[in-house]
């Protein structure tokens, strides 16, 4: 079982309690008691009861007295019943935490295979060599876009005489509003997906049904949730990222009512923090994932400043 430290969330709610309240009181309740019983016995001990001549029979009459602390026998049952709570609460906690690891790693291993099983149509490309030509051909598809682009503008705002040079000019210093680039990723994924859905279709939907099934498990414990997401986000590619950073703001990343639930829940856990900037084709995508904390931009701000 995976043993995540410092995980306070995955520490039962009676548990807390003991450690921080019943320990303490116990030990003081134990310390309190044996110095009542050495001061009983140290004043009691040896003198003449008020009922019989007898020397220490004192100590018979002190016990009448300590009958009222007859009460400690039912708070220390009362312990006991607490302790078998907490053993109880903590087994189960166990047993769930254990049945969710075996899902979780099997659903992993499924997710590999889906993956070597992947192909590149009438190649014998599969798996990671799949993915690596996929992505190739997503990044050849938007630079083919955004060149059909530049060359409608280049027609209506060059004269019709323009020269081969000029021409070129244009399109390699003509630049498009950012939306402009954003609105052609999202329409050559599409064309693209097109294509490539027999293998993405099924690799990007139980994916996606394992980052559910993980926030379904700990939904009340986020921290706990976001390591086990963190494992996911580790085996994968730079490919598959890559891929699926485009395929969380298309619409094959939304739910029925046509909200981006797969692109929140991946900029939630800043699943794209370790992407290789060679699949960001444009800054301008940055926007899709506000949340999330890039390294390859953060790096860039810490030479900037050193410069």
């Amino acid at each position: 079982m995976i043993d995540f430290d410092n995980d306070v969330e995955s520490e039962p709610l009676l548990v807390r309690i003991t450690r921080k309240y019943i320990v303490p009181s116990v030990f003081i309740l134990f310390v309190s008691m044996v110095a009542y019983y050495f001061w009983v016995k140290h004043n009691f001990g040896s003198t003449t009861s008020s009922t019989s001549n007898s020397p220490g029979s004192a100590m018979g009459d002190c016990g009448l007295f300590g009958d009222m602390f007859g009460a400690y026998s039912a708070f220390f049952g009362g312990l006991g019943f607490i302790a078998v709570a907490i053993t109880t609460v903590m087994q189960m906690q166990q047993a769930h935490r254990s049945q969710v690891e075996t899902t979780f790693f099997n659903m992993l291993e499924r997710l590999t295979q889906i993956t070597n099983n992947s192909y590149f149509p009438d190649t014998e490309d599969r798996g990671q060599a799949y993915l690596r030509k996929a992505m190739l051909a997503l990044q050849s598809t938007y630079n083919h876009d955004v060149l059909m682009e530049l060359g409608n503008m280049a027609r209506q705002e060059l004269p019709p005489n323009a020269t081969m040079e000029q021409q070129a000019n244009f399109l390699i210093n003509k630049k498009l509003p950012a939306s402009k680039y954003q609105e052609l990723v999202i329409n050559s994924y599409e064309n693209f997906y097109t294509i490539h859905e027999h293998n993405l279709g099924h690799y990007f939907r139980y994916l996606y049904n394992i980052i559910k099934f993980i926030r379904k498990s700990f939904k009340d414990k986020p921290q706990t949730a976001n390591e086990y997401i963190n494992l996911i986000q580790a085996q994968m590619s730079n490919d598959e990222l890559g891929l699926l950073f485009y395929n969380a703001v298309s619409k094959h990343g939304r739910n029925l009512t046509g909200e981006d639930v797969f692109r929140s829940w991946l900029d939630e856990y800043d699943f794209f923090e370790n992407i290789d900037p060679r699949c960001i084709f444009d800054e301008a995508f940055l926007v899709f994932y506000p949340k999330t904390h890039f390294k390859f931009k953060v790096r860039e701000s810490l030479a900037n400043a050193e410069a």
